[in-house]
């Protein structure tokens, strides 16, 4: 099957079996995507990255469901703005998701300031139940819920405040 895709901004052709899994086609197309290196299967999480810009599980999204989608690897999505308004927020709030799950909560937090209006206060924009349904993709615990809220809620105040200074 030939799908064609984007992957972290570069246009892709690729020749895979319908069927085979994204983690396996970016573990061979990219030397770099190391995300999905600790993936244990859909129950750990590890593999997360975003097709047009909403958080999923790599392990699990065959390739016939690619074509014309843009894929973002924490690797691609470390080269953007956007990533530096959630990695400032870890760096104000003090937080940080362990080594093992880093990759996973950033872009699973991308992937829900995605969802989210930038523009609604940002205590009026988080709903606590969507938060933790969003997040359970990724089985590690090293951040508490309240922890990963105050982490989002700083990210979004700093891409509002980036997005009004241009």
């Amino acid at each position: 099957m030939l799908i064609k895709c984007t992957i972290d901004g570069v246009s892709q052709l690729l020749s895979v079996n319908a069927d085979k899994p994204l983690n396996k086609i970016l573990q061979e197309r990219l030397d770099t995507f190391s995300s999905n290196s600790a993936c244990r299967g859909a129950g750990c999480g590890n593999c997360v990255v975003l097709i047009d810009g909403q958080s999923v599980l790599s392990c699990l999204v065959p390739a016939f469901r690619l074509n014309n989608t843009s894929i973002m690897t924490i690797e691609g999505f470390k080269c953007t703005r956007p990533f530096h308004d959630i990695e400032r927020a870890y760096r104000e709030t003090g937080i940080m998701p362990c080594e093992q799950c880093y990759a996973s909560k950033t872009l699973l937090i991308e992937g829900l300031m995605n969802k989210l209006d930038i523009n609604k206060p940002v205590g009026a924009s988080l709903d606590t139940v969507f938060i933790e349904r969003e997040m359970s993709m990724n089985s590690c615990r090293c951040l508490e819920m309240r922890q990963i809220e105050m982490v989002i809620r700083v990210a979004m105040i700093n891409r509002r405040n980036r997005i009004v200074r241009k």
